[in-house]
């Protein structure tokens, strides 16, 4: 015979974290077919006591890019709390993080990646030899914020064609166009997010806006620049180049 010494883990395809206090010992046996385990650990020794898990608070709307902030409470006294996200309360998820528990208590920030939509906010007390675990999953929303580029000079002439890209999940999007306030065009993008469309302007200063109104679960957005239209000149200032100068 002899003794093992190993961990008292789940028998789950989940994932799990495993701590300190779950380590465990026991005994095997080898016969013909191979080791065979012995447990002589009373029963009334591995019953834990029940745990609640209870998210307090939680944030309803996330950028991603940004912090979800989570505060929540568990019957036992001490332990770590795994934070997922899960579309599917019965999928894997993407675990955000542990949060300790402290006094019943754990209050934590989870920066949210590359996600957007409707999630539960899953708080599992992992438990330990004492506590046994429990759940907890309230939802939220995560949106994305999206980005607007813009190929437009501070000085432009009468006549000029305007570039720009437009980055988010949902694409081709429409975007409109305003020149001092006023509604001047609609555009629609391609499935890249480029757009180009063209100023015919008076001269003088004008403030050129450019809006994409969001999508599901993609904040709306509002770029805005200021260009000088009039008579633009161009000249050399010499008449031969080197090649790669």
């Amino acid at each position: 015979a002899r003794v093992v010494e190993g961990y008292r883990v789940k028998p789950t395809e989940e994932n799990q974290t495993v701590f300190g206090d779950q380590a465990h010992m026991w005994a095997e046996v080898k016969f013909k077919e191979g080791w065979v385990e012995f447990d002589p650990t009373p029963l009334s020794l591995v019953e834990k006591i029940p745990t609640v898990v209870k998210i307090d608070r939680v944030d309803e709307r996330v950028v991603e890019g940004e912090y979800i902030h989570i505060e929540g409470s568990v019957t036992g006294e001490s332990g770590f709390v795994e934070i997922y996200l899960k579309r599917d309360k019965r999928e894997r998820g993407i675990l955000l993080g542990l949060a300790e528990v402290k006094k019943g208590r754990f209050n934590s920030s989870f920066k949210v990646l590359n996600v957007t939509g409707k999630y539960h906010v899953v708080a599992h007390f992992v438990g330990s030899l004492k506590y046994a675990e429990s759940w907890s999953d309230p939802t939220v929303e995560i949106y994305e914020r999206p980005k607007i580029h813009l190929n437009l000079p501070d000085k432009i002439p009468r006549k000029y064609v305007a570039r720009g890209k437009i980055e988010c999940r949902e694409l081709p999007a429409y975007i409109n166009i305003y020149v001092d306030g006023e509604i001047y065009r609609s555009t629609k993008t391609d499935d890249r997010g480029n757009f180009e469309f063209e100023l015919n302007l008076t001269d003088g200063f004008h403030n050129i806006s450019i809006r994409y109104d969001g999508g599901r679960y993609i904040l709306p957005i509002t770029f805005n620049t200021t260009v000088e239209v009039g008579d633009v000149e161009m000249w050399l200032s010499n008449y031969t180049v080197i090649v790669g100068r």
